[in-house]
């Protein structure tokens, strides 16, 4: 092999190991919504999970909407750069107020993540994942 060949396979190693790492420490959020029913006297009942450990939207029915919120504080003495990514089913029903952004050193931010439950929704529940990427800036 020729050193040109090495070096570029060196550069492929290291940069694959930095998309690992970032993998890894990401924030990861589970997010999940039960569709409901309108009950018989025809009011929409809403059912909120008490728990924060998940952007759990709870039990909404169509044509009705909810918002969850995560926190980003940058503890560290440099800019970091916030990415966001949605996977999943539920992905497609959740808005951002901001993704691809920048945090100088000791900033914090409020995510909110708007879901809307459209009348046309047909699956009982939806679920996803949230992942928050922390990125280093220089």
């Amino acid at each position: 092999m020729s050193k040109t060949t090495k070096t570029i396979y060196l550069i492929l190693f290291i940069v694959f190991c930095v998309i690992v790492i970032q993998i890894l420490v990401a924030d990861k959020h589970r997010a999940v919504l039960v569709v409901k029913e309108i009950e018989e006297d025809g009011e929409k009942r809403i059912g909120v999970n008490p728990t924060t450990d998940r952007l759990d939207f709870g039990d909404l029915p169509r044509d009705t909407g909810a918002t969850r919120y995560i926190s980003i504080n940058n503890r560290g003495n440099y800019k970091i750069y916030i990415m966001v990514w949605k996977f999943g089913a539920i992905s497609e029903l959740i808005k951002l107020s901001r993704n691809n952004f920048t945090l100088g050193p000791g900033e914090k931010e409020r995510l909110a993540l708007e879901l809307y439950l459209p009348v046309s929704a047909n699956k009982q529940r939806y679920a996803g994942w949230v992942w928050v990427f922390k990125l280093p800036r220089w």
